[in-house]
């Protein structure tokens, strides 16, 4: 049974940039996670990220704004190096890359780094298409 822990994180509007006042996470899930859970949900998103890379921080914080928005709690990351079945299994041919999952089955994906209005855009598309 998995028991998942919401962290709250406010969000301070300062000049249309977010500042993190106290530090939110996003859950940290393992492959064994990502193949039996997943399926279970209509609906979750995957950040595939790397800690190195400041790129993927700037996604989670996105991802962490968009899960605190929309009460949303089906979001979750993967370290891209520590799976490489499901990076490969996913064709995953870099990061920040996050998975738009139905039931598990990949619907739809987010490469790069994408702006958080166009984040919450895609969310809302992809749940009124589910």
């Amino acid at each position: 049974m998995f028991i998942g822990l919401t962290i709250v994180v406010w969000v301070i509007s300062d000049n249309n940039r977010s500042l993190l006042t106290t530090e939110g996470k996003l859950t940290d899930i393992d492959n064994i996670f990502f193949q039996d859970s997943l399926v279970l949900w209509d609906y979750s998103l995957v950040l595939f990220y790397v800690d190195s890379s400041d790129v993927c921080r700037k996604m989670e914080e996105n991802l962490i704004r968009l899960k605190n928005e929309t009460g949303y709690t089906h979001i979750h990351k993967i370290n891209a190096d520590l799976y490489p079945d499901l990076v490969h299994k996913y064709n995953i041919s870099g990061v920040p890359n996050i998975l738009l999952l139905k039931k598990g089955v990949d619907h739809g994906r987010i490469m790069g780094v994408v702006s958080f209005s166009n984040i919450k855009m895609i969310y809302n598309r992809h749940r009124v298409d589910m």
